[in-house]
This record gives C-alpha cells, sequence and structure tokens, in this order.
C-alpha cells in the first residue's frame, strides 16, 4: 500500500511539473509579450516612423512637405498624432491609443467609407496590409 501511495504521488508530481513547464512554455510562445505594467508589446513609433509613414507617405509633394497640413518627415514624433484631430474631417483623430480602428490614420490608410477624400497613401490607396498592420498594432498597444 506504502509502495502505491509513493508511486501516486511520483506520478502526480511528474504530471503538475509537465503541466506547470507546458504552462510557461505556452506564455513564452505568443508573439506579443506583456511588460511590467502589463501593456502588450507593439513595434516602436521608430519602427512605424522608419518602416511605413516614411517611405509610403513622408516624401516629395505628399506628407513629406505637409501636404493634408500634415508632416511626415525623420522629425515626426507621436505627439504629431497621438490625440490630434485631423483638419480633414472635424471630430476625428489621427491617432487614438488603444483604438486603431477609430484612428483616422487607420481609416485613410484602410480606405473607409466615412474619409474626406481618397484613401492613402496616393495615388492609389494601397499600401501593403503587413505594413497597415503595423501601424494598427503600434496604435493598439497605446501609440507610445
Amino acid at each position: 500500500m506504502r509502495h502505491l501511495r509513493l508511486r501516486l504521488r511520483n506520478q502526480a508530481a511528474t504530471h503538475l511539473c509537465a503541466g506547470l513547464s507546458l504552462a510557461f512554455v505556452l506564455v513564452g510562445c505568443g508573439n506579443k509579450a506583456a511588460d511590467d505594467s502589463g501593456s502588450i508589446d507593439g513595434p516602436s513609433f521608430d519602427e512605424v516612423l522608419t518602416d511605413v509613414l516614411i517611405p509610403s507617405c513622408g516624401f516629395g509633394s505628399c506628407h513629406g512637405s505637409g501636404a493634408g497640413q500634415l508632416d511626415i518627415t525623420a522629425d515626426t514624433t507621436p505627439a504629431d498624432l497621438v490625440n490630434v484631430e485631423s483638419r480633414q474631417l472635424d471630430g476625428a483623430l489621427l491617432v487614438i491609443p488603444g483604438d486603431a480602428e477609430q484612428s483616422y490614420l487607420i481609416r485613410k490608410l484602410v480606405g473607409t467609407s466615412d474619409i474626406e477624400g481618397g484613401p492613402m497613401p496616393l495615388p492609389n490607396g494601397g499600401l501593403d496590409p503587413d505594413r497597415i498592420q503595423m501601424v494598427r498594432d503600434w496604435i493598439n498597444t497605446g501609440a507610445q
């Protein structure tokens, strides 16, 4: 009987260790990790600026020269976009931290029906979906 209890206890310990190991693996395998503040990591503003906004929008006669009363240059900061009202559509905020779908920037990139003018970037409004997702992820993770 004693031998059976020890065997059952060892099996239970083995299953508990396996379960905890699996839990740690699953938590560690996510592509988005929580930091100490509980927020989810996403792309940085610098990544969004240099990988998406400047090459797609911030050049020549587009937003590099302030078209649409919006400058997108290497000097652009989150403060230039976050909680800033669009100059095209009254009441629309360019970037609403945590809410990409209501952010006017995303609505312009996607080309929703409630925007002023055409989708960006012009002339074709066809920004790669992965680039739009990068901007969306930056906004949804707090637009820091």
